[in-house]
């Protein structure tokens, strides 16, 4: 398994263990170029992340799709580390709130 793709399953089970719905996109000829790695919803809010090995950043096809995302009131981030995507994930809701629910 490469790096990002650690990275990735990594990031997916912390969402899953928060009670989160999230899914790995697999690119391809049929597939909209520049969707981010990981599409999730946490309590309703839409999350769009983009998976990258330390020191790597998003293409300008990926920047512009977060740039839609964000514009239609989803969040789109880039996460080098399940650290960073919990970081930002937790910020995004008030203390205590990001649990799994009954």
């Amino acid at each position: 398994m490469q790096p990002e793709a650690r990275i990735g399953k990594k990031i997916r089970e912390y969402i899953e263990e928060r009670g989160g719905f999230v899914f790995k996109v697999h690119g391809g000829p049929q597939m909209m170029a520049g969707l981010p790695d990981l599409i999730c919803c946490i309590q309703g809010l839409f999350i769009g992340i983009e998976v990258k090995q330390p020191g790597q950043n998003p293409t300008a096809r990926q920047v512009f799709i977060h740039s839609l995302i964000r514009r239609s009131g989803g969040v789109a981030i880039v996460a080098h580390s399940v650290e960073e995507a919990a970081n930002t994930i937790e910020s995004l809701f008030m203390p205590g709130d990001l649990r799994i629910p009954p």
